[in-house]
């Protein structure tokens, strides 16, 4: 997979998934959100939610030339490690399904390795104090 992460300081990074042409936006503020909503050229795929309404959610970008960017969103100012992965999953699901790539029990290993990776670009995007530890559990 690709190392290449651009970090910002603006809660509004890329990471880039260059062994499938594609990458992900990763979004932390609400600020953020509505200026990449003002300023897109680009179609979301489906309705994005009310800011807040979850701690986090996925979608699909359509751009103009018929191209296909993901973005995933955290709402929180403190994101709980557990969002971080089950958003990972949503991420890793799209995009493999997108290039063509089952994501069944044939290709676990590859989602696995997918969702760790992208796990870990979130949190290193986040940074480790803005990132917590659910000891309860649901």
């Amino acid at each position: 997979m690709s190392k290449d992460l651009t970090v910002s300081n603006k809660k509004r990074w890329r990471i880039d998934f260059d062994w499938l042409n594609t990458y992900v936006v990763l979004i932390a503020s609400e600020r953020q959100f509505k200026l990449f909503l003002e300023n897109s050229d680009n179609d979301l795929m489906g309705e994005a939610p009310e800011w807040g309404s979850y701690p986090g959610f996925v979608a699909e970008v359509v751009q103009e030339d018929g191209g296909m960017y993901f973005l995933v969103c955290f709402t929180n100012q403190m994101t709980a490690h557990d969002d971080i992965v089950h958003e990972s999953t949503h991420l890793a699901n799209s995009i493999l399904s997108s290039r063509g790539i089952p994501t069944g029990h044939q290709n676990d290993e590859l989602m696995a390795y997918t969702v760790a990776y992208l796990s870990r670009c979130i949190v290193n995007c986040l940074g480790a104090d803005n990132v917590y530890h659910d000891e309860g559990g649901e």
